[in-house]
């Protein structure tokens, strides 16, 4: 019996034929990502913060690949809207701006 933890992750589609597997962050992949500090924070912050990562992740991935255009990080923008709290949805507004993404 195998003890590793299986990776959730969504595919994030861009267009028909233009998809980006994300992987959807954990408490664990949180503290392998030195952020072991928050451990002693609330669930709430510990959600947040994985959705930030969340959309840092996809932010790099739609930058390196040059047949995404930046303005579908809409899309990563949305997500992070509904499941965070006020104050990372106005970072998310912020880095969606940066990118030329109207509100």
């Amino acid at each position: 019996m195998s003890t590793k933890k299986k990776v959730e992750t969504i595919i994030v589609k861009f267009s028909p034929k233009i998809g980006i597997q994300v992987p959807v962050p954990t408490l664990d992949y949180i503290r392998q990502n030195n952020l072991d500090s928050m451990s002693n924070r609330s669930d709430t912050f510990f959600y947040n913060a994985a959705y930030m990562l969340f959309f840092n992740t996809l932010q790099k991935s739609v930058r390196t690949n040059s047949k995404i255009q930046d303005n579908n990080l809409a899309l990563a923008s949305v997500i992070a809207w509904r499941k965070a709290s006020n104050e990372y949805r106005l970072e998310f507004a912020r880095l969606a701006r940066e990118v030329g993404i109207d509100n």
